[in-house]
């Protein structure tokens, strides 16, 4: 069954003709657009300042070292920046696939780990998982800085 329209309603409606657009509004507009676009850069930029300042604050919460020496991590200097992977590291073991789907996304990035990392990466999976940089360099040769 089909509704009617109240009256009332029906007469709030404007009868108009479609909105169109001259060069004069179009300017206007696109001149609001690159303001806007410009002032979003540069909160995105500002933003990405601030979260590189926060990732090489160096950790000094115990219990959040705790984690990082639990997985092997024994950096008395390490930074927040290290608190995100070994994050997902943490929940990979524990079957989270979807943080197991990161970790290997993590893996593959060579702006996250170097050859070198690898290297280590493997040697710690090797080891059962969690050792300490003197426990490796013992069993694999390198120096404990090495790790």
């Amino acid at each position: 069954m089909k509704r009617k329209m109240n009256p009332a309603s029906l007469a709030n409606l404007k009868k108009s003709e479609p909105y169109r657009f001259t060069s004069e509004t179009g300017r206007e507009c696109a001149k609001k657009g690159g303001q806007a676009s410009g002032a979003a850069r540069k909160r995105k930029k500002e933003m990405a300042a601030f979260a590189a300042q926060i990732a090489d604050i160096t950790v000094t919460k115990e219990a959040l070292k705790k984690k990082l020496t639990d997985i092997g991590i024994e950096d008395p200097e390490a930074c927040n920046n290290v608190l995100v992977p070994a994050a997902v590291f943490r929940e990979a073991i524990r079957g989270n696939m979807t943080a197991v789907e990161k970790w290997v996304e993590l893996l593959n990035d060579e702006t996250v780990f170097s050859p070198d990392c690898l290297t280590i990466m493997k040697r710690f999976k090797d080891y059962g998982g969690a050792a300490t940089c003197a426990q490796l360099a013992v069993k694999y040769g390198e120096s404990a800085n090495f790790y």
